[in-house]
């Protein structure tokens, strides 16, 4: 999960996706901890985000690897290009604002994914979710357990306790809590620990320390210069 921010909106940028953003658009991303934001300038606009200033986009398999690619050292400029070429044709809107048809080919159970990680706060139930999508609740229950080996719920969960991840870095706990989608902050907390196995206080203490003790290194790497 990425948390991203243009202008006066906020998104959260799921699975599959990726934040497209014109050059003179002023953005901000942030990710959890023990995750790496891969930036890449493509020069020229893929043609299915003509209209797209800035927000998530899809991302293919093959375009998400060729975008890791990118970042090995030592890559040849002109296997580069090539992957750059690849990655264009892999960026497409997402459609996930409008829930309904068929998801845009990308299944049922994945468009709701798609839609919770945008807006984890959604309170939508599998029954309200199939009635969006015209679809009986069995049909979406059957696509959850085929696209992901688990019901909608526990996939909600894990969409709102990796956001809440993201959201720690820079939010108390309460806040957090209501954005992701929590009655309370104490159950918020309930759900973290047993997830992660800390507190998001301590989650968000350890990333303090992290976040101190980076600043110090860079400090005294510059005072060497």
């Amino acid at each position: 999960m990425l948390s991203t921010r243009h202008g006066t909106r906020a998104q959260f940028v799921g699975q599959r996706e990726a934040f497209w953003a014109h050059r003179a658009v002023t953005h901000e991303v942030r990710a959890a901890d023990r995750q790496t934001v891969y930036r890449l300038c493509l020069r020229e606009v893929p043609p299915a985000l003509g209209g797209l200033r800035a927000g998530a986009v899809s991302v293919d398999a093959e375009a998400g690897r060729l975008i890791q690619g990118l970042a090995r050292p030592g890559l040849d400029p002109a296997e580069a290009l090539a992957f750059r070429a690849r990655i264009m044709a892999g960026l497409g809107a997402t459609g996930a604002d409008s829930v309904g048809g068929d998801g845009g080919g990308i299944g049922f159970a994945r468009t709701v994914a798609r839609a919770l990680s945008h807006d984890p706060g959604d309170e939508a139930g599998l029954a309200e979710w199939a009635e969006r999508l015209h679809v009986s609740v069995k049909t979406l229950q059957r696509d959850f357990a085929r696209e992901f080996g688990m019901p909608y719920s526990k996939v909600r969960t894990k969409l709102r306790l990796s956001t809440s991840r993201v959201l720690l870095e820079t939010r108390p706990v309460t806040e957090v809590a209501h954005r992701v989608g929590y009655s309370s902050p104490s159950a918020v907390i309930t759900a973290f620990t047993r997830e992660y196995g800390c507190t998001p206080g301590r989650y968000a203490d350890r990333l303090t320390r992290t976040a101190e003790i980076s600043a110090t290194g860079r400090a005294a790497t510059s005072g060497r210069g």
